[in-house]
């Protein structure tokens, strides 16, 4: 199981701590050296105090119910999100990795036996008349239907079943299959392959100048091909497969490209986009858009 490096955590958190008080505890203030509010929960008052500066930065203490504890404590009982998911936020924000180098998310072949499951790409290449089905299925230009294929980011069935590449240190572990339009599936199942989900890149984001950030792929690969990408546009996306995956894009590592996000217009789309928000809070420029993509 992946383990966080505390001491690293530390320095994230102690470098931008304020920062952090701002996004997630926007009730408090500053005063003098510390960030005064009313409560662990974040309400406005006196009685709580979180250190910003010194050999304590990060620590907090509640005068009123006398307790107290690091930051990230604070911040999960601030959220109500797990320890991990607010371990990758803060390093996502610091352009730092966390998590220990023997115990990162790429970790498929550790896991593998040579028993294991693995998927077989070429079961999913696509000829003309696939892409021809694409390009009229969801409005993408034929260039664009090209493009994908070529770079191995969608794929066919021999069911005709629509598939997604999952990427494991840069091989192709699983496809992400379009059942119907509300169900999806893993072949094979990640927990098999011993692996977490991942978001999906498209594009280069070492050269990108702009990454659009969306729920579906769909979505998605629907503004690439209108930006250009097939065209050489320095641009990318990274798509969280579902509005419940945004902590993914953490896992991703620094991005330091212009984000545009793209949430669906329901419920959980905008408590995806806030998601996306605390993960990268001042540390790239970041905008979102309510529009929907037809």
């Amino acid at each position: 199981m992946s383990r966080v490096n505390r001491e690293i955590l530390k320095e994230a958190i102690c470098a931008h701590i304020e920062e952090f008080c701002i996004q997630y505890l926007p009730n408090g203030c500053r005063r003098g050296s510390q960030w005064v509010l009313g409560d662990a929960d974040g309400e406005e008052g006196q009685s709580t105090r979180v250190e910003l500066e010194g050999s304590k930065t990060g620590f907090w203490y509640d005068f009123e119910e006398g307790s107290g504890g690091d930051f990230i404590d604070l911040l999960m009982r601030r959220t109500g999100q797990p320890f991990m998911d607010l371990a990758l936020a803060i390093g996502a924000h610091a352009g730092v990795d966390v998590l220990e180098p023997e115990t990162s998310y790429a970790r498929g072949p550790r896991y593998q036996t040579g028993n294991s499951p693995r998927c077989d790409w070429n079961n999913f290449r696509m000829n003309e008349n696939d892409l021809n089905d694409l390009g009229n299925f969801r409005g993408y230009s034929p260039p664009f239907c090209r493009w994908l294929s070529k770079e191995k980011l969608i794929g066919r069935s021999s069911k005709g079943e629509w598939a997604f590449p999952v990427h494991d240190q840069g091989s192709i572990v699983s496809a992400h299959i379009r059942q119907d339009k509300d169900h999806w599936r893993y072949d094979p199942e990640l927990k098999k392959l011993g692996l977490d989900n991942s978001a999906l890149v498209m594009g280069d984001l070492a050269t990108a100048e702009i990454v659009i950030i969306g729920e579906s792929q769909w979505d998605v690969a629907a503004i690439l091909d209108r930006l250009g990408v097939q065209y050489g546009e320095r641009i990318a996306g990274i798509a969280t497969r579902s509005a419940s995956n945004a902590r993914l894009v953490a896992r991703i590592g620094r991005i330091k490209a212009k984000l545009i996000a793209i949430p669906q217009n329901d419920r959980p789309g905008l408590t995806w986009l806030e998601s996306l928000k605390k993960m990268f809070i001042s540390s790239v420029p970041f905008f979102e858009s309510s529009r929907r993509v037809p």
